[in-house]
């Protein structure tokens, strides 16, 4: 659906601007190019790691769509089964072979069987375990796999919590988010360099944002009067800049370390207004998030994130930490990483399926009436 790829899109586009920016137009640097920017458009720019919050909440509106939909039943083991096979036929197999070239090769990080914590590194990453552990939860030889690890367990525990959440939709929220809020206010830290942790960015700690995705896919569904109303949309957009202002104040020390448990809340209701939005009514954005080039950066958003850090940190990284240099290495990197993921894309992610299966505009623009 083309809200869906362009949201994608956008998720993507902003969470490789903020590993190629942050160093420079980040909030704790005083010299930042952009820091006399009005406000708002300084915390978007500011604000492109939060595409992995988007990520999270697309992940659940996508995996329950069809179950709200009711083109797909989880009744009986078997449902449980098929879904979980082809899901990790989906994740899996580029999972490994990014994660082996970079312990293979040390892309990131040389990797020695006889250093201390080596053989920990390698077997949470044959087991997909590596969130579960302070010293693997941002895997050193590739520290974008963290999110994966948990979009792979969100998809295993995605046939037990899909009945619970059918039928007890509301407790099954409530529930998340007050076990979220507090992991989150139990295990944020000031900022040491990296807001992630792997107490405040757990599985638990994660859960709300997917299942606002289920909600919003519900929503959506069902086409209540208020998700077809402009108002919806302001209303969404508006908390989803009061979340990433949210950040910039946490980040500059002028808001409470610990507020930090409650502004992935308002983001992931944020996200849902959007969301129910754009999937209920057909405007001038939808048309945005339709263009082509836009959709296909979407669908290929797995591919790009698993293989732009790596590229980044060979081919940029290593070569210069100057800005302008950086700016001046962007089209070459830009490059490589297009070629190498629409490669990973069609032959690793579906390598089963038709080349124009892949590449056409998808024919479902928005949810029946």
């Amino acid at each position: 659906m083309p809200a869906i790829n362009g949201l994608r899109a956008f998720a993507i586009l902003g969470v490789i601007y903020h590993h190629y920016t942050w160093d420079h137009l980040g909030p704790l640097n005083p010299d930042s190019p952009i820091a006399g920017l009005w406000l708002p458009l300084r915390v978007v720019l500011e604000g492109g790691w939060l595409g992995v919050n988007l990520f999270f909440f697309l992940s659940g509106l996508v995996l329950y769509l069809p179950y709200a939909q009711g083109n797909r039943s989880m009744d009986g083991p078997k449902a449980g089964w098929t879904f979980l096979a082809h899901r990790l036929r989906r994740l899996l197999p580029l999972y490994y072979l990014v994660g082996a070239l970079s312990l293979a090769f040390g892309l990131v990080q040389p990797f020695s069987l006889t250093e201390p914590g080596t053989w920990k590194q390698f077997l949470t990453f044959l087991t997909v375990t590596f969130n579960f552990f302070p010293d693997t939860f941002m895997p050193a030889y590739n520290w974008v796999l963290w999110s994966l690890g948990i979009e792979v367990w969100f998809s295993l525990l995605f046939p037990l919590l899909l009945p619970v959440y059918r039928r007890w939709p509301a407790a099954t929220l409530a529930g998340a988010i007050a076990v979220a809020v507090g992991l989150r206010y139990a295990g944020t830290v000031p900022f040491n360099g990296n807001v992630l942790n792997w107490i405040a960015d757990s599985l638990p700690a994660r859960l709300p944002d997917f299942l606002a995705g289920m909600l919003a896919a519900d929503l959506a569904v069902r086409k209540r009067a208020w998700t077809a109303n402009p108002a919806t949309f302001l209303a969404g957009g508006a908390l989803c800049l009061l979340g990433a202002w949210g950040w910039h104040a946490w980040f500059l020390g002028a808001l409470p370390v610990k507020t930090a448990a409650g502004l992935t809340i308002v983001l992931d209701v944020g996200f849902l207004l959007v969301a129910v939005f754009l999937l209920t009514r057909r405007t001038w954005l939808s048309r945005l998030l339709a263009f082509w080039p836009l959709q296909l950066i979407g669908m290929m958003c797995y591919s790009l994130y698993v293989w732009h850090g790596l590229l980044e940190y060979r081919l940029v990284l290593t070569q210069t930490h100057d800005f302008a240099a950086r700016l001046e290495s962007l089209p070459m990197y830009l490059f490589f990483l297009l070629f190498v993921s629409v490669l990973s894309f069609r032959y690793i992610e579906f390598g089963n399926h038709p080349a124009r299966e892949l590449f056409l505009p998808p024919r479902v623009t928005h949810l029946p009436p």
